[in-house]
């Protein structure tokens, strides 16, 4: 007689086929109830332990400067300011000439030159700036588009528009001279030319594990 192999195809994902009756319906949903009860304990214990790891790593987060307890982020501002005012003061002293940066013992100092680039202009955001003119161009294009019918409807209704502010090529029509200056003013926007921005890359030191 032959003997029958044993089934080696992967199991439903449920871990079985389900056929129900009324009751064993009423019983599934008692089973769903159970399963999001243990799904929502555990997301509730591991979201007490992600924020109970932060509070930790918040604790750790400074350093000790002359006695004086100061957090890591204060004191990162404080030396890359000082820095800064020193290497602008000492520039032509500190670089050989033609080269904007320095190779130091720990590190390097320097100047990049960020690229030019469209602002806001002063006293607005360019959140404010892209809303005026979204509004501006949906106001036109809904007009339009109520003139329009789709199916015996007004394409307003059906359609959805969504427009945003195109910097990099406003931008780029600028640099081909087809936007001026005064246009580019007259939208609320101004170009802030290339500059040197000063930097402080030091060398990455791997911390030594306390035995």
């Amino acid at each position: 007689m032959a003997k029958s192999r044993p089934s080696t195809s992967a199991p439903p994902a449920g871990g079985e086929t389900f056929v129900f009756d009324v009751v064993q319906a009423d019983v599934a949903l008692a089973e769903l109830g159970k399963l999001d009860a243990l799904a929502k304990s555990v997301k509730a214990e591991l979201d007490g332990a992600i924020n109970a790891a932060k509070k930790d790593a918040a604790a750790k987060l400074f350093c000790i400067v002359r006695g004086q307890r100061v957090a890591i982020t204060d004191r990162r501002e404080a030396l890359e300011a000082a820095l800064k005012a020193y290497v602008t003061a000492h520039r032509e002293e500190l670089f050989a000439k033609g080269l904007k940066s320095r190779e130091m013992t720990y590190g390097t100092l320097g100047f990049r030159q960020s690229p030019a680039r469209l602002v806001a202009g002063e006293g607005r955001t360019e959140e404010e700036i892209a809303k005026s003119l979204r509004d501006q161009v949906i106001t036109h294009l809904n007009a339009a588009l109520d003139k329009l019918t789709l199916g015996g409807v007004p394409a307003s209704t059906v359609l959805t528009i969504d427009v945003a502010l195109d910097k990099a090529g406003l931008f780029a029509a600028h640099n081909k001279s087809r936007v001026t200056i005064e246009q580019l003013q007259s939208l609320g926007l101004r170009v802030v030319a290339a500059e040197d921005q000063f930097f402080a890359k030091p060398t990455a030191v791997i911390l030594k594990e306390a035995s």
